[in-house]
């Protein structure tokens, strides 16, 4: 049974284990892949299966998922992100005169000899000065403060500023976060956590009633094909001495002669081959 979800169907799933049991290979780059996971009896048990987007396809288009109270399969779901912390506001921390100009169009409060201004930071306006003991040199300086209040503008001679409070709380909180972060940003981190990139699959299997009763536990059977790499055969042939000129062949055990068959395969899934069942099939899946 195949269902797509409403986008915020599978916010709060938790999955449960679907460890492989047995994976067949062919020889068309092909593999049967067969997992099981158990079914709990209290509520839905929900199963996840990770696949890259270019094997997703086919391993939608061949996926089988049986329980004995009815399995569904979700895919395309939207899976809810917590915890991400929006982005922070973008405060300019090299000068004083780049931070006031990072928050223009905030309400501010600005003291400055004996006064104290307020309105909107309209802007930091910037000027040219020789530089002191150069004669031709120049360098940029930022002149005055721009602000609006109440339909006037009031310049602000920059020199003179000695204290500048922003007046919008959230706007603190903002200053704060950032200071915070350009902190933590030094600090030495531990390895980033690799990130995975492959879409989700949700099975969802139905509780099972009585199942405590029936001294074994239930269980969820899923399957599906998947690309993976050609087995080859190997063959081996044993020869009993490198001194004979000839070998009389009556029978294997009198002659020596032993011809072994060896299976060469290459696990190229997502998954692990542990503790499974393999099977090597000598014909093409159709």
């Amino acid at each position: 049974l195949l269902d797509v979800p409403s986008p915020n169907l599978v916010e709060t799933m938790a999955s449960a284990s679907l460890p492989l049991s047995r994976v067949t290979v062919y020889k068309n780059h092909l593999a049967f892949v067969e997992r099981e996971g158990t079914v709990t009896s209290s509520q839905n048990t929900d199963f996840e299966l990770r696949v890259a987007a270019a094997r997703k396809k086919l391993m939608v288009n061949t996926l089988s998922a049986r329980a004995s109270a009815g399995a569904s399969i979700l895919f395309d779901c939207q899976t809810k992100f917590e915890g991400i912390d929006p982005r922070p506001y973008p405060f300019a921390h090299g000068d004083f005169g780049s931070f006031l100009d990072s928050c223009r169009g905030a309400r501010v409060g600005v003291s400055w000899e004996d006064k104290r201004s307020e309105g909107r930071l309209l802007l930091v306006e910037k000027g040219q000065r020789v530089i002191q003991g150069c004669t031709e040199s120049t360098e940029e300086y930022c002149a005055e403060l721009q602000l609006f209040s109440e339909g006037q503008l009031c310049k602000i001679p920059f020199a003179k500023i000695t204290a500048v409070q922003l007046s919008d709380p959230s706007l603190q909180d903002q200053l704060e976060n950032s200071l915070v972060r350009a902190i933590e940003q030094k600090m030495p981190k531990p390895p980033a956590v690799p990130i995975d990139s492959r879409e989700v699959i949700y099975v969802r299997a139905a509780p099972v009633a009585n199942s405590a009763g029936s001294g074994s536990a239930a269980k969820c059977h899923v399957s599906y094909v998947s690309k993976c790499e050609e087995w080859k055969c190997v063959y081996r042939l044993d020869l009993p001495r490198e001194d004979m000129e000839a070998v009389v062949v009556t029978s294997t055990e009198e002659s020596g002669i032993c011809l072994h068959t060896f299976g060469h395969v290459r696990n190229s899934t997502d998954d692990d081959w542990l503790d499974i069942e393999l099977h090597l099939v000598a014909n093409e899946l159709q």
